[in-house]
């Protein structure tokens, strides 16, 4: 291990010193939008560090440490779960204070406003147009107001709708509720004297302008409990598997690109994993409850993405790989018609509403691969995707996972078939999966955020450890998850303040 630690600290500190002083253009991307994609380079960026960034990271160390404790291996799982809910807001805050190195503003001034530019999502902005205060509405005629979209709201118009409801829904959830409205509006206003003392009828707008990105930092640092399952479904004991699900708040893509609807995509995507992977290890009516709950999430998912497609084959693979020896072609049948339950029910909610799927796919698709994809190279993002997907996953992790891939394919030839260890299983289906991701050319540019959802698989590759011939797995213990972490953190950090992040 301390060759390979040594290793990993070299590897990082080395991507440390070239994104500093850009030492290439190319660690940012190929060429400038448009066409092709490259993080802009921050010149003269003052190397600031707030008190809030230092708490936060400390916080989180503090959690990887406290995991090795006596008192906490006294009562691992509920240690486990207890650290690992602290982790949430501790990822949140972390993302919300490195936010606030971006200029003059404070964190949750520079959120809201990332939320109401029309040059970010644009998601807030359609939420309070009037074409969606009516949803039926907006939901029958959503793929004739594509073209518009597509001068005013580029994100709304290459998705479905669901990104734009999300915000609507807490836009309703403030005009229903005046305390949450007042109190919101309030913080806002504190961040933002102009939005003082506007009228009753602006107030909700104003609250969700906050509550609804802070939801989105929450639910994809909650995805850290979704890792901590996974991982123990892959059989890694509980502080172990804590450890993990903590170290998914270090991670640069979640923690950089935010405010960003792929948040709950990976919240969405891992609970979904999560959900079928219990229902894949219980025997008995409690099986097909839990896959009809896991495909409610990928229904979400994919009313919020087309991406989430493919989100919903890794989640689905990857919780079903490690169990593929224990599954019955019946139980197998009966596991994947739960599944399909919620989204084929929410599909036909939609189409009584109206809504065309067809119309609307097409559509943001010829938006989507006739303004960007296709007239990007696929040789250059061929070798560019995995570079920023390892880049926002972080560099630390990233090469973790390569060194995985010797010991995944050992465990096959030992398999013959298939092997035994279920993390192995989990790992090479990860890898093929990945691998026919990059190949297929459908992603080209903004890989760092596009590819988020798949980030607790990485994570969950890079630190599962199967024992040869077992069920079970091992994690990093407190010191290595500390090292990692301290890898991870200074990357935010270096990141946020050297490259100009959306």
């Amino acid at each position: 291990m301390r060759r390979g630690a040594v290793a990993l600290a070299l590897a990082t500190g080395a991507f440390w010193w070239a994104a500093w002083v850009d030492a290439t253009p190319f660690l940012r991307g190929p060429a400038p939008y448009p066409p092709e994609w490259r993080w802009p380079y921050r010149r003269g960026m003052p190397a600031e560090i707030d008190p809030a960034v230092l708490a936060c990271a400390a916080g989180l160390l503090g959690l990887l440490v406290a995991s090795g404790s006596s008192r906490a291996r006294r009562r691992p799982l509920r240690s486990a779960l207890l650290l690992t809910g602290l982790a949430i807001p501790l990822g949140a805050g972390l993302q919300v204070s490195l936010l606030g190195l971006e200029g003059p503003r404070s964190g949750l001034s520079e959120l809201m406003a990332r939320t109401a530019s029309p040059a970010f999502t644009q998601y807030y902005n359609v939420a309070i147009a009037p074409e969606a205060r009516d949803v039926a509405a907006f939901l029958d005629g959503y793929a004739g107001l594509l073209p518009a979209f597509h001068r005013q709201a580029t994100h709304a118009a290459t998705n479905p709708p669901g990104a734009v409801l999300f915000f609507r829904a807490v836009l309703a959830l403030c005009e229903r509720s005046p305390w949450l409205a007042r109190a919101a509006a309030a913080r806002a206003a504190a961040e933002d004297p102009s939005l003082a003392g506007l009228p009753d009828g602006v107030r909700a707008r104003v609250a969700a302008l906050l509550v609804a990105p802070l939801a989105l930092a929450l639910l994809g640092s909650a995805t850290a409990l979704a890792v901590l399952g996974l991982a123990r479904s892959l059989g890694v004991e509980p502080l172990a598997a804590a450890r993990i699900g903590i170290l998914w708040t270090a991670l640069p893509g979640p923690t950089l690109l935010v405010p960003e609807i792929d948040q709950l995509l990976s919240f969405l995507g891992a609970s979904a994993s999560l959900l079928l992977a219990r229902a894949a290890g219980r025997d008995g009516a409690g099986g097909p409850a839990l896959a009809a709950a896991a495909g409610a999430c990928l229904a979400a998912a994919l009313f919020t993405s087309y991406g989430a497609a493919v989100f919903a084959v890794f989640a689905v693979g990857f919780a079903l790989a490690p169990a593929l020896d224990r599954l019955s072609p019946g139980r197998l049948a009966r596991l994947g018609a739960a599944l399909a339950l919620a989204p084929l029910a929410l599909l036909g909610l939609l189409l009584l509403a109206g809504y065309d799927p067809i119309a609307a796919f097409r559509g943001s698709m010829e938006l989507h691969f006739g303004a960007f994809t296709l007239r990007r190279s696929y040789l250059a993002w061929l070798l560019f995707n995995p570079w920023d997907l390892a880049v926002f996953t972080g560099l630390p992790i990233a090469l973790l996972c390569l060194s995985q891939v010797p010991g995944a394919l050992a465990a096959l030839r030992r398999g013959r078939r298939w092997p035994a260890e279920p993390a192995s299983r989990a790992k090479l289906f990860a890898a093929a999966a990945l691998a026919a991701l990059f190949l297929s050319g459908i992603l080209r540019g903004e890989t760092g955020r596009s590819l988020m959802p798949l980030m607790p698989f990485l994570l969950l590759c890079a630190c599962v450890r199967p024992l040869p011939g077992s069920a079970q797995a091992t994690g990093p213990d407190p010191r290595q998850a500390a090292f990692l972490a301290m890898l991870l953190l200074p990357t935010c950090w270096l990141l946020r303040v050297s490259w100009r992040l959306p």
